[in-house]
């Protein structure tokens, strides 16, 4: 599990997708047209949160979760930035069992 916290942690996957953006959008067009008008959504192994953001801006409740503690400081950083609000959890499967439980652990 180490070896891929490491790698994630120097991969640069914002600019990844801001250099290849037919994946983003694609992935967008798909998860916006998917969705409820409302609602809450996990966003597990997020990464540094574009898609997480995007849906919070529309209004989502949104919870962002990855196993890389640099990618969610980066998520934290961005959305401060764009005055977006959403909760973010660096943690890996082992310490989240169920959308369920990490309702009840954060009040929703």
């Amino acid at each position: 599990m180490s070896d891929i916290i490491d790698y994630y942690s120097n991969y640069d996957e914002w600019g990844r997708l801001d250099r290849e953006p037919l994946e983003f959008r694609v992935n967008w067009h798909f998860i916006k047209n998917s969705l409820p008008p409302t609602g809450i959504v996990l966003d597990n192994g997020a990464g540094p949160g574009k898609y997480s953001m995007e849906l919070a801006k529309l209004g989502y409740d949104v919870t962002l979760t990855d196993l890389t503690p640099r990618l969610v400081d980066i998520a934290k950083a961005v959305s401060l930035v764009w005055f977006i609000n959403f909760r973010t959890f660096s943690c890996g499967m082992r310490e989240i069992y169920s959308a369920r439980q990490l309702s009840r652990n954060n009040g929703i």
